[in-house]
């Protein structure tokens, strides 16, 4: 039997095709990262009382989403032409698929904040800023995807470190996330006149939880294309 090889060229053209895709999820991460900072200035100005800034901002990270969405299918046409010469094909699909979902529930998050802005307003102000926390922590998260992204084709030691950085800081979040919820939840059994209110900032904080862990799922993505390429 044959023994299966591959040929000089088809290595380079594999080597520059993986190259290129590195780069182009690291710029739909960075369109994402923008999403991540705006979400987090619509935390801080709804703890500020600034609720119509709040109802306003999302339309900001809706084109955002959208920016991400159009370069996402762009890049999933390349990675279509390049399958041939790619073996971990799966990976960057996975990647690109989980991108695309990451962007499109920040874009869910923010619209969650706007349309209940007059009401979330309502709770604690120390409960608020928790939240912020949170957005904050998320905040972080998507920059250590980026950060690790643009390092993959340059020093793959440094980006697994940098993967290696959001999945701690995922666990972070369910801590700070599961201490609010209870903190929440006691409020709303000690008082029925702002029941709505905790109950959209509970929910609200369950799918930004859900949004970290997301982020965490893509660290992994990350992870194993530079396993694959080591």
């Amino acid at each position: 039997m044959a023994e299966e090889y591959f040929r000089p060229d088809e290595m380079i053209n594999q080597s520059i095709a993986e190259m290129n895709l590195t780069e182009e999820i690291a710029g739909i991460i960075d369109i994402i990262t923008k999403e991540g900072l705006r979400l987090t200035e619509l935390f801080n100005a709804l703890c500020g009382g600034k609720v119509e800034l709040v109802k306003k901002g999302y339309e900001y990270i809706r084109s955002l989403k959208e920016d991400a969405q159009l370069k996402k299918e762009k890049t999933m046409e390349y990675l279509v032409r390049v399958a041939p010469s790619l073996l971990n094909r799966e990976i960057y699909t996975f990647a690109l698929y989980h991108l695309d979902t990451l962007s499109q529930q920040l874009d869910e998050l923010a619209f969650k904040l706007s349309i209940a802005a007059s009401e979330l307003s309502k709770v604690d102000g120390d409960i608020c800023l928790e939240a912020t926390r949170v957005a904050q922590k998320l905040k972080e998260m998507l920059d250590y995807l980026l950060a690790g992204a643009k390092s993959i084709n340059v020093n793959r030691t440094k980006a697994l470190e940098l993967t290696n950085r959001v999945i701690n800081y995922e666990n972070d979040v369910d801590i700070v996330y599961r201490s609010l919820e209870q903190r929440i939840i006691e409020k709303m059994a000690q008082s029925k006149e702002f029941l709505l209110a905790y109950s959209l900032m509970r929910e609200v904080l369950s799918f930004a939880e859900g949004t970290a862990d997301l982020a965490r799922d893509i660290a992994y993505d990350l992870k194993y294309i530079v396993f694959y390429r080591k």
